[in-house]
């Protein structure tokens, strides 16, 4: 039997080899980077200079774009803030094609950003952080069709559920397991599927 004294040595002991080695990552580790956020000035209304909305507008902005599934970020630079966000994400299309455009989801400060507005409307500069969610692929027409058919148990079709009904069905069912067992242990099995149905 261990004594405590020995337990609290060996657990010290323990921890300290472990603080003392180094970690590995994978290959397909990516470290979290920290973006800091622009800091804003506040000025009075005297001092502020007038300048046209042109002189804003001619900036370039360089946009980090974060993927929530699967977990990646990238930069999209040399885009105005006069551009819509219709254009960001075709923007995001030709640098990553696995987010089409009609799937991508844009988020900015946890609110989902319009198509049709331009980045200025929603205040975007330089360094901003956007969120894309690729949502579900839209369904297929045929699939729509096949679903709407499978209304029955255990989601056959409707012509599948009239089979299960038919006495037909089951007498073929009996004789084919009267085939491989006896009549006894054929009836029990028998019973026990038109329960289980």
């Amino acid at each position: 039997m261990i004594s405590v004294p020995e337990e609290n040595q060996f657990i010290k002991q323990f921890v300290d080899s472990l603080s003392s080695r180094g970690v590995r990552y994978g290959k397909d580790y990516m470290p979290r980077s920290l973006h800091t956020t622009p800091k804003i000035t506040v000025s009075s209304l005297n001092t502020r200079t007038t300048s046209s909305k042109t002189d804003v507008s001619n900036d370039k902005l360089e946009l980090a774009v974060k993927v929530l599934k699967p977990a990646s970020q990238f930069t999209i630079g040399n885009i105005s803030a006069d551009d819509t966000v219709l254009v960001l994400k075709k923007r995001i299309y030709q640098q990553q094609s696995a987010f089409p455009v009609n799937r991508q989801r844009l988020l900015l400060k946890g609110k989902v950003l319009s198509d049709q507005k331009a980045l200025s409307d929603y205040g975007i500069a330089s360094g901003a952080v956007i969120h894309l969610m690729a949502t579900a692929a839209p369904k297929s027409t045929a699939k729509v069709e096949e679903e709407v058919k499978t209304v029955g148990r255990f989601g056959l079709s409707l012509e599948g559920e009239k089979t299960i009904d038919s006495a037909e069905f089951w007498d073929a069912i009996h004789r084919t397991i009267k085939e491989k067992m006896h009549e006894d242990d054929a009836q029990i099995v028998m019973n026990k599927l038109k329960h289980a149905l």
